[in-house]
Parts: structure tokens; sequence; C-alpha cells
């Protein structure tokens, strides 16, 4: 450009034949280019003539990018330009301290560097690498501490952060005690030597200073690792601190021996939304590796996601009394669950090492929880000790499951059972077993029945009832186990009829029969016949029977005689004859040889039965 003429010179390489020409014309500085839009020129010769070149387009675009050049205000794009660079410098970058992005070369006194500045200036530690190598513990001092640490990844599929230390749980970051607002993101973070050391550890107290708050990791892994996370008190757990807010979202732990270690009786309110644990070494079907473990108590929500392994995914062992209070608590709700190997641990482990004290309490909080068996049959969901209250709202699982109650010597005299409440639950019984364990150092005598009492409402997914084998079985269920032979009793009526279309129960047939099983531990209390609708030529005879052991017993019969009535009711008490009562009551608990199977029949007249027929149980 020079005075007021804009001049561009088209060499012999550019144009080479006659013809269209799309073009745009690019100005280029040391830290900016400028771009005009697309014209078109159309070339008359090619490049041999002297007159090559005759353009029938306008160059207006050539003056109009002159004019606008010269309506630029320069001191306002110096500034412009000087905001972006201020922009893009809000981050620390760890290569800017010699991080080595490939992995290659060790980057710890560089990641060490950008997180204290971090501290200083509130800026994030930026680590957009594929992969860095750590060989030593980052900790990060309350000396440095100004504002809260973030560290930045590119993703938790993307950036690798390696740890390489053969000490055993070593640290790989480690927090002073008054560090909060902690803020992890975007990284995957992987024990070189497996299940050797711990990637992140928090010791706090509120005695050095005040307690640290609302750490935050998000779009993580964390693979490998002898500890993942682990959230430390002091000795004197009235001192703990940790007291409120760690947020984990969208991660993962993969076989790490613990993932997360609570010995911190305030670490209150870490929620967990959509994070996996997922243990898939074969060296899991052997040391049943913990996801949770909880060495004093803590409130824990678990909101979606996967649990995949062998070992127990919640462990809990209260040791001194006072560790686990009132308030203490793990919910979990919509956790898919992948229980695998021949011999797995409880999924919800009470450890047997546990001290049962009235000082000592636990809530387990289960909703809608689904679970996949490969093997074993009969594995215990839960096992407990006692002192602990655990809810269970919704279970569904491919195999039939236990709630194992485990009763010792020490329960009772302080009121220390706990409770047990489900609801909504299909494939899943409660069984007792009694154990040396939990403190106790003998086994219950043989007479002791006393264990955590227990409610369950059973329903199915699919139907109320079934018909197999022409046997009519329920499948909803209501129970209420209590201690020292205590129950609840709830007293049914099973009520049937025919359709109203029919021409009721047996027609046609002398004798007709219907067999049906009552739900589990139920006892049958009376008989009862209600007739209606119609006249009768004929007396009926009903007869009930209760099915041992592939053996009929004759329990009940209503001679219905009354040949004029339209509505009556008539009842017999039911009696087994004493042959059948060793065999029909000889172990409820356990299941009796008797499972709830009857027979209803009908005889003297071919006519149909025009009402209901009940059986009264509890």
């Amino acid at each position: 450009i020079e005075a007021d003429q804009l001049t561009y010179v088209l060499g012999t390489n550019e144009i080479a034949a006659p013809g269209k020409l799309l073009a745009s014309i690019q100005l280029l500085g040391a830290n900016e280019r400028l771009t005009t839009a697309r014209f078109l020129f159309r070339v008359e010769k090619d490049l041999i003539t002297e007159d090559a070149v005759k353009s029938t387009s306008e160059f207006a675009i050539l003056q109009q990018l002159k004019n606008e050049l010269e309506e630029i205000d320069v001191v306002d794009l110096t500034n412009q330009f000087n905001a972006h660079l201020a922009e893009s410098a809000k981050i620390i970058k760890v290569e800017n301290f010699g991080a080595d992005p490939t992995g290659t070369n060790d980057s710890t006194d560089a990641f060490r560097q950008a997180l204290i500045q971090s501290m200083q200036t509130g800026l994030p530690a930026c680590a957009y690498g594929t992969s860095y190598l750590i060989t030593d513990t980052i900790f990060l001092s309350n000396d440095d501490y100004i504002y809260p640490p973030r560290l930045i990844g590119s993703g938790g599929q993307t950036t690798m952060i390696r740890f390489d230390n053969l000490t055993p749980l070593k640290n790989l970051f480690e927090f002073d005690t008054n560090v909060n607002y902690v803020h992890i993101e975007g990284v995957q973070i992987i024990d070189v030597n497996p299940r050797t050391s711990r990637a992140f550890y928090f010791k706090d107290n509120r005695v050095s200073g005040s307690p640290s708050w609302k750490h935050y990791f998000g779009d993580f892994r964390i693979f490998g690792f002898k500890e993942g996370i682990r959230w430390d008190g002091d000795t004197d757990f009235f001192q703990d601190a940790h007291l409120d807010g760690v947020t984990y979202m969208n991660g993962k732990f993969r076989n790490c021996e613990t993932a997360i270690v609570f010995n911190n009786i305030q670490a209150v309110n870490h929620n967990l939304y959509s994070v996996d644990f997922e243990n898939d070494d074969p060296v899991d079907q052997t040391e049943k590796w913990k996801m949770f473990k909880f060495e004093r108590g803590s409130q824990v929500n678990h909101l979606g996601g996967s649990v995949i392994g062998c070992g127990p995914y919640v462990w809990w062992e209260p040791k001194v009394p006072g560790h686990f209070q009132a308030t203490h608590q793990f919910k979990s709700e919509g956790i898919r669950h992948e229980i695998r190997g021949a011999n797995p641990a409880p999924t919800y482990h009470h450890s047997e090492s546990s001290s049962i004290s009235i000082d000592s309490f636990f809530r387990i909080i289960i909703k809608n929880a689904t679970v996949v068996v490969l093997e074993k049959d009969n594995a215990d969901f839960i096992k407990t000790g006692g002192r602990c209250y655990i809810d269970i709202d919704g279970f569904k699982s491919s195999r039939t499951m236990r709630i194992n109650g485990v009763m010792t010597t020490n329960y009772g005299n302080a009121a220390q059972y706990g409770q047990i409440k489900v609801r909504n639950a299909e494939d899943l019984s409660y069984v007792r077993t009694k154990e040396i364990a939990y403190g106790s150092s003998t086994l219950p005598p043989t007479n002791d029945d006393t264990f955590i009492p227990c409610e369950i409402i059973r329903t199915s997914d699919t139907a109320l009832f079934q018909t197999v084998d022409n046997v009519v079985r329920f499948l909803a269920d209501h129970q209420n186990i209590l201690p020292n032979f205590y129950s609840i009793a709830q007293v049914k009526t099973l009520v049937w009829k025919e359709r109203w279309t029919n021409s009721g129960f047996g027609a046609g047939a002398n004798p007709a029969r219907q067999t049906i099983q009552l739900p589990n531990y139920a006892h049958p209390l009376k008989f009862r016949i209600l007739e209606y609708g119609s006249h009768r030529t004929s007396p009926f005879i009903f007869k009930l029977f209760f099915v041992v052991a592939g053996e009929e017993y004759l329990v009940a019969t209503i001679a219905v005689d009354n040949t004029n009535s339209k509505y009556g009711t008539y009842e017999a008490l039911i009696n087994p004859p004493s042959g059948a009562i060793d065999k029909i009551f000889a172990n409820p608990d356990a299941g009796a040889e008797w499972d709830g199977q009857i027979i209803i029949e009908k005889s003297g007249t071919l006519e149909g039965f025009p009402g209901l027929i009940m059986i009264d149980y509890i």
C-alpha cells in the first residue's frame, strides 16, 4: 500500500492458463492474519503474451479492503490483542515448569511447582498432554495456601498421570490440614506398580486449624492403587475434621485394593454421582478388594453407577466405642451390582473384627439396587453382626441372595440388635447364623434365639402369583421376624372364587379340586365358605388338605346342606392330625417340610359352588 494505491502483483507461477479464478487476499503480520472475501478473476490469455492478465472482474474488493484497513482503530485492536493474551494466560501449564507431556521424563517437580503457583494465584494448573511421570509425593502445604489448588487435565481418558514409586502406601498427592476446596478434574491416575501406592491423602483435625471443606473430583479415573483416596482424622475422634461436602462426579475406581477409606468421623456429605467401581483383575477373586472402607463412621451417598467385583462394596469395622455415631450412614441409590466369583464376599460386609457396643451405630440405606450374580446362589448380599440399621427399598437379583444376621453372645443386654427392613424386594431372604465374631469369644447357646429383628415385604416385578404344575403360588409375602421367639402377626385371608361368567367352582365335576400354595411361613387358622347368588338342589361338602412331602392330610371339613339358602357363611377350625404336626411345623425358621401347599376339594354334587372360599392365616 503506497499512498492511495493498493497493488498486488501476480507471479508467473500463480496463474498458468486462461479461465476463471476464484481468489482471496491475505495480509500476514507477526501474530495476525487478515483475509478478504473471495472474488472472481477471469484470465483472458495465458502468461506467454505481454498482456497476459486482463480481468473482467471489478477490483472493488481491493479498494474495499483498503478502506477497511484505514478505518481500523489501531489502539483498540492492540487492546483487544492484549486482552486475548491476558485471557490465555489465566492458566498455568505444567509444561512451563518443565513437565514432559510424553511421560518419558520425570515431571514431579514441575507438577509440584505448578500446583503451588495455583494456590498462590488462584489459576488452574493444566496438564493437557497425554502422559506424565511422577516419582515422588507432591505435598501441598498450608504455608503456600492462598487459593484452592486446581489440577485440570484434558479428560479422564486422555491425560494420564503415572506414579512410579516402590515405597508401600507412598502418597502421590498429599494435602495439608487447611488446604480447602481442592479441585481435581480430567485426569487418569495410575499406579505403575499395582497396589503399592496411595493416590490421594487428606488428613485434618480441628486443633491445628480450621477444617478443610468442599473438595471436588470430576471426570477422573484412579487405577490400580493400594488405596485410592484416604480421609484421615486425628487419634481423638472429637478432634476430627473434614466437616462437609466432597463431590465425586463421572469417575471410576478400577482394580484398587481399597478405593476409598474413611478414617475420619466428621467426613460428612460425601456425594458420588455416576461413579463406578470395577475390579476385574483375577487377584480380586482371592483377595476380595474393598470399594468403600469405613474404619470410622461418616456420611456418604452414592447415586448411580456400576459396582463390579468379588469383594465388598461397603465394608465397615467399628473397633472403638463412639467411632460410629448415630448420625453416620451410607446410602446407595440406583446402583447396578455385578457380583463375580464362586465365593464372593458379602456385598455389604460388617467386619467380624468389629466391636458391638451401644456407642457404635451405622445406618445402611439401599434404594433400587439391581444385582447380577454370575456364579453363586444364596450369596450374602448383607452380613451384619448388630448395631446397624439397614433399610432396603427396591431389590432385584438374577439369583437368590441372603441377608445374614449373625447371632452372637454379646447382644441383647444393651439392646444392641439393630434393625433390618426390606420392602419391594424379590429373591432376598433373611437367615440367622451363629459365629464366634463381633467381640464374642464363644458361640451362643443352642436355645438362645437373640438376633437382629427384620421386617420383609416381598413383591415381584412380574406377577403377584404364578401357576406351576397346576399349583397356584403367591409371590407376595410380609414377615416380621423378631428375637426371643416374638413376632408381629398379621391375620390375612386368602379369598378365592370362580369368575362371574362361570357356573361356580367345580361345575360338572364331583369331586373338584384346586391346589394352592400359601406364602412362606404362613400358618393357617380357619377354613371358611361364603355362599351367595343362586338356589341349590344338592348339598356341598368342602375339604381342606395340607400336602406335606407329597402326602395329603385332611385338616378341615365343611358341610353345606341347606338347599334353600341363597346367602350364608360356614366355617371350620383347622386341625391337622397328630401324625402331621411334627412334619408341618418341624422347623419354621429354617423352612418346614410343609411348603404351604394346600388342596381345596368340593364334593357331593356336580353343581358349581356360587360363592367365596376363604382361608385365614398368619
